[in-house]
């Protein structure tokens, strides 16, 4: 049963490596989500233990990234992504941080709200 799982999962993966579905589904193209991941990747992965295999870089920046542009309830996130919905919650705000860390240079957030304040 786990093997087909992990092919279900595969697949996902696979029809979201053209750019158009994956710029859909992401709503950012794939080289950009490279670069992110790249930057980020540091400060979001973890390592692997005795007890559990740890969650890919990649899947953490996948799952925020499908947050912050849908919206969609961490339930509904679990199923998309098959990780608990308690998973992706203690999973979002850690990347967010290591987003905000990351691009703090490129998004001045301070500035555009005190310029629309």
């Amino acid at each position: 049963m786990k093997d087909l799982l992990l092919d279900e999962v595969d697949q996902m993966h696979l029809e979201y490596r053209c750019d158009a579905g994956f710029r859909n589904f992401f709503r950012m193209r794939n080289s950009e989500f490279e670069n992110i991941l790249t930057m980020i990747a540091p400060q979001i992965s973890k390592k692997n233990t005795t007890f559990r295999e740890a969650i890919p870089a990649a899947e953490r920046f996948g799952v925020t990234l499908r947050f912050l542009a849908t919206g969609d309830s961490y339930s509904s996130l679990s199923y998309t992504f098959k990780m608990s919905k308690q998973t992706i919650s203690l999973i979002v705000p850690d990347v967010c941080v290591a987003i905000c860390s990351a691009l703090k240079e490129g998004v001045k957030v301070r500035e555009i709200l005190i310029m629309y304040n």
